[in-house]
């Protein structure tokens, strides 16, 4: 019973074994009759899911002239260095469905000196890579996409050396750990990432990339940009939209363009200075066609550095609209945020704030208010009720003064002695009961008022009567 037993298990062995020997090189029957694979009309297809064979291991791949390759529903496949350059016919390399999808150096190197080849295409989707090794995509490389794939590690120039791809699309990919310089050197007309997680973008993340259409980042998470994270050039348009970056150091994007560039509707948790800085334009293509638009509308920011938002006009007409600040409104804050936010410079050691960025400011009162209204409702209230409270007290204070200037001034008038100098009059002075003084010259009476003298008693005055004399004759 042991014997049989043991016997059984080396015929798996060696059935398994002989399977998989078939598959890494295939001839024209053997790989296509067996297991989970067939060929039909030059493709190759293999699916585990009907199978008892879950590994799939891809060799030199030299026998068959295949056009298409597409692997499904496999526990384990893995395709070892230059396992696809043996096939100068192929078009299509397809995996799906894969819980581990080991790649070495060199997997889909694949290049073709065929004029009227148009290049090779790889799809990778719903599948985990424990890691992308060096130059691991390299060549003549039409199209690649990825789609629902998580990336634990990337190494440096995983992706390098592509002639001119047509596109390069990430959809669904959750890159874990990124080694600078992992996208380093390559030439291609579209790169688009969409509804992808970033951990982090280290320095040089992507470096002497060369874009010839455009760049799109759209719902994209990025845990922290750091400086230099991005350095591309050529987009004709660069566009963000809908992602979230929860930190953004300076110049963390270096995007030389020969076109405009669309920041919109993001989230920007924390942004140092001149985090978008680094945004400029072609110096040929500018002084042939003038500056181009960078729009940055209807993004939101939580916490940020003092000229955050610094824009470079050599190349750029910079258009602002609702900026939404995710903080409380309050005088103090509007004020910092309208003077020291948002600066346009051609020069990086000349700043200049940007004009009437209030009117296009937003802050959480505790609803979404533009901070102009905000300032003109509350704040000018306020600096209002502050000047007329420093008036009234101005006021009250000149009152006071005046009051107690004019109740000295009478206090020391009633108190004083009066006198009314009258020509020849040393006469007796007299004080009646009410406190006035009587002078007496010459037997007439006066009495002493506040303003005036008033005659009491006078003698009549005798007329003098003139007789004329005549003249003595």
């Amino acid at each position: 019973m042991v014997a049989r037993t043991l016997w059984l298990w080396l015929c798996v062995v060696w059935f398994t074994t002989w399977l998989t020997e078939a598959i890494i090189n295939p001839s024209a029957a053997s790989v296509c009759d067996l297991g989970p694979c067939s060929c039909v009309r030059g493709k190759l297809l293999c699916d585990c899911s009907t199978s008892k064979v879950k590994r799939v291991v891809l060799k030199s791949l030299e026998v068959g002239g295949f056009s298409s390759i597409s692997v499904a529903n496999c526990g384990h496949v893995h395709v070892v260095s230059q396992a696809l350059s043996g096939l100068p016919a192929l078009q299509q390399f397809s995996v799906a469905n894969i819980p581990t999808l080991t790649l070495e150096e060199q997997a889909f190197s694949w290049r073709t000196d065929n004029e009227r080849h148009s290049g090779l295409l790889i799809n990778i989707t719903n599948s985990a890579i424990p890691e992308i090794p060096s130059y691991c995509f390299h060549g003549s490389l039409r199209h690649v996409n990825f789609a629902s794939v998580n990336v634990s590690r990337v190494r440096p120039f995983a992706f390098s050396s592509i002639d001119r791809a047509d596109r390069i699309d990430f959809t669904g990919v959750h890159f874990a750990d990124l080694e600078p310089q992992a996208f380093k050197k390559f030439s291609v007309d579209v790169l688009s990432v969409t509804d992808s997680k970033f951990d982090v973008l280290p320095t040089r993340t992507m470096v002497d990339v060369e874009v010839h259409q455009e760049v799109k980042f759209d719902r994209v998470e990025v845990g922290t940009a750091k400086y230099s994270g991005l350095r591309i050039h050529g987009p004709r348009h660069f566009r963000m939209i809908r992602s979230h970056i929860d930190h953004a150091d300076h110049h963390a994007f270096r995007v030389h363009t020969r076109g405009p560039v669309f920041l919109l509707d993001n989230v920007f948790t924390h942004l140092e200075k001149a985090a978008f800085a680094g945004f400029t334009v072609e110096r040929r293509f500018l002084l042939e066609f003038g500056k181009q638009e960078l729009i940055f509308e209807n993004n939101t920011l939580v916490n940020f550095e003092s000229a955050a938002l610094l824009i470079n006009t050599t190349g750029f007409s910079p258009r602002l609209d609702r900026i939404v600040i995710n903080q409380h409104c309050s005088c103090s804050n509007a004020d910092y945020w309208t003077s020291d936010l948002v600066y346009f410079s051609s020069n990086p050691q000349v700043l200049t704030p940007a004009p009437q960025v209030e009117t296009v400011l937003y802050c959480c009162s505790p609803k979404v208010d533009n901070v102009r209204e905000f300032q003109r409702t509350h704040c000018n209230e306020k600096d209002a009720k502050k000047f007329f409270f420093v008036v009234l007290l101005a006021l009250s204070a000149i009152v006071l003064l005046s009051s107690t200037g004019v109740v000295i001034y009478l206090g020391t008038g009633r108190r004083a002695k009066r006198y009314v100098n009258v020509p020849n009059s040393p006469s007796p002075v007299k004080q009646d009961k009410g406190g006035h003084i009587l002078v007496i010259p010459d037997g007439k009476t006066y009495r002493e008022t506040e303003l005036h003298v008033i005659v009491e008693h006078v003698e009549p005055i005798t007329p003098t009567e003139y007789i004329k004399t005549p003249p003595d004759s």
